[in-house]
């Protein structure tokens, strides 16, 4: 009995997510990504979740980091790929099981926006665009991402990436309101949820729409193919704006040159060659504390693009030419970037130093070969799925036994403290680069866990007791997220303190009037002179004018 179209798709799809299931098979086993940035993503999503649930939407600024005198780590760091997850701890998961949770969807998202594009740009049946979506998510990259480097956010990139592609290509097809808006909010996406792949992916996918727009036979039709994708770009970057013009209207504020400062971030420091391209796997080890691992492209991936050229009588569909063009010199462009001889490249071209590492760009150069696996699929036909599917999955065996890793009990702010203190990442960063550019030294990392060992909601008093002269009256102070009110009453004027850091969006008010606030010295806190008298004091974290002027455009 023959199935009808509708059937036939929900069997294949049913199919995709078995074919998935290896690849997630380490998550679903109790596995919790930790290596490299892993522990840092998971202490976000844990201060992220704090904020939502005091109604600090979209979080700025992270009152619990930075030693517990506050970080502005959601003003720089794209905060999506764990929004995403607060319902699910809302539901009831742990942070760790929500944070599996979390890279399962993406891969899945990869995955599914891979297969969307096979079927909308290739015009193939369900059954062969498969082979795209395994062909990227299993991918050395993604799985290095994924399992032994913790790389939660870029993982959550690709997948905005890979939906942005099919999206961007609906848009130039058919140019509706419809697919115009899942593009745009697809590139929104994509900005919200990782900085350095919004950089590289936002012009790649204006050059693929610009490439879309080519088949159209006269000028004003090719126009109207441009006009969609461009739009949805721009609609995305509008979108978007609340988080990312703040983030550049506010970059002096904090330490940003330590983001491309040293070795470990300087973009030269990281080119790749041949050996590491095209290495081959190596047996895994999850005994090994630092295994060494390949940055490669996967000789499966290599094979199955390189097919798509493979020579054939039989002519070959525009639209798969013109992929099986795009696709290559997409490839080939991006992977000449890593090499050293790109040096001169990334020296002209600014922004491109905060990618920090070449190796980066495996992402994009992934899903390019992961499209041309496509063409491959649809010109060897169904025969070619299980041989290219079975090829990419047992090329992937040596990146699926990580070090195990089981995940923690939900940390309080007190566990934050201690892993910033036990690991120097201070802000859950590597480089402390979001540190306001204020505080020159930091406070002993100690220094307020008594406070937040005496509290049960993690809301400690802000005031800085030794800031008082010995005869003022404090009543309060009561704190808040971000808030801090308190009324004293002094003979003699002084000087407050409070445990926060100077940043731009703190408003101090005394008796309901703007009052004025300047860094303390080096510590950089938060201090104001203080009449005699009795006085109403409220510090709050507000919307600064960029803060105010992005969120209206978006």
């Amino acid at each position: 009995m023959s199935l009808s179209p509708g059937a036939r798709r929900l069997v294949w799809s049913v199919v995709g997510l078995c074919l998935l299931l290896l690849a997630v098979q380490p998550l679903l086993t109790g596995h919790l990504p930790w290596r490299g940035d892993g522990s840092l993503h998971f202490y976000r999503l844990v201060e992220l979740e704090r904020a939502v649930r005091h109604g600090d939407l979209p979080p700025v600024w992270a009152p619990d980091l930075g030693y517990g005198y506050g970080f502005p780590l959601f003003r720089y760091y794209a905060p999506l790929s764990y929004l995403l997850l607060v319902p699910l701890r809302w539901l009831g998961l742990s942070t760790g099981a929500a944070y599996q949770v979390g890279y399962g969807l993406a891969l899945g998202l990869i995955g599914l926006g891979l297969a969307g594009w096979s079927r909308a740009a290739l015009r193939s049946e369900t059954a062969l665009a498969l082979a795209a979506p395994v062909a990227a998510v299993y991918a050395p990259y993604v799985l290095y991402n994924v399992y032994h480097r913790g790389a939660f956010a870029e993982v959550w990139g690709l997948a905005w990436l890979s939906l942005s592609l099919w999206a961007i290509h609906r848009a130039a097809a058919a140019g509706d309101r419809r697919a115009i808006a899942a593009a745009a909010v697809c590139s929104a996406a994509l900005a919200l949820s990782h900085n350095v792949l919004a950089l590289l992916g936002v012009p790649l996918l204006a050059a693929y729409a610009l490439i879309e727009s080519h088949p159209a036979p006269i000028p004003s039709a090719r126009a109207r193919r441009l006009t969609g994708p461009i739009l949805a770009l721009l609609l995305g970057l509008g979108l978007a704006a609340f988080f990312w013009l703040p983030a550049l209207a506010e970059q002096d504020a904090i330490r940003l040159e330590r983001l491309v400062d040293g070795a470990n971030f300087n973009f030269r420091a990281h080119f790749l060659g041949w050996r590491d391209l095209l290495a081959l796997p190596r047996t895994a080890d999850p005994a090994q504390v630092n295994p060494a691992l390949p940055l490669s492209l996967g000789w499966p991936q290599l094979m199955a693009a390189a097919l798509a050229w493979w020579p054939t009588r039989r002519a070959l569909p525009a639209a798969w030419r013109r992929a099986r063009l795009t696709f290559t010199l997409g490839a080939i462009s991006l992977i000449a970037l890593m090499f050293p001889l790109a040096e001169p490249v990334w020296a002209a071209l600014a922004p491109l130093a905060f990618v920090q590492f070449p190796w980066r760009l495996l992402g994009p150069v992934t899903l390019c070969l992961a499209a041309l696996t496509g063409v491959t699929a649809i010109r060897f036909g169904r025969r070619a799925v299980p041989v290219l599917t079975l090829g990419m999955m047992l090329g992937s065996l040596t990146w699926l036994f990580p070090a195990r890793a089981p995940a923690p009990p939900d940390p309080s702010p007190v566990d934050l403290i201690r892993f910033e203190a036990e690991t120097g990442f201070v802000g859950t960063t590597s480089a402390a680069d979001f540190l306001p550019r204020d505080v020159a030294v930091l406070p002993p990392p100690d220094s307020l866990l008594p406070a937040y060992q005496a509290t049960r909601d993690g809301l400690i008093p802000r005031v800085v007791p030794d800031s008082l002269p010995g005869a003022t009256s404090l009543v309060g102070p009561t704190e808040g997220w971000n808030v801090t009110t308190a009324t004293v009453d002094s003979t003699e004027s002084f000087t407050i303190r409070f445990r926060r850091y100077a940043f731009p969006g703190w408003e101090l008010t005394l008796d309901g009037r703007a009052w004025p606030w300047r860094p303390a010295g080096p510590t950089g806190l938060i201090e104001a002179d203080v009449p005699a008298g009795r006085h109403e004091l409220r510090l709050v974290f507000a919307p600064t004018p960029a803060d105010r002027w992005a969120r209206a455009l978006s």
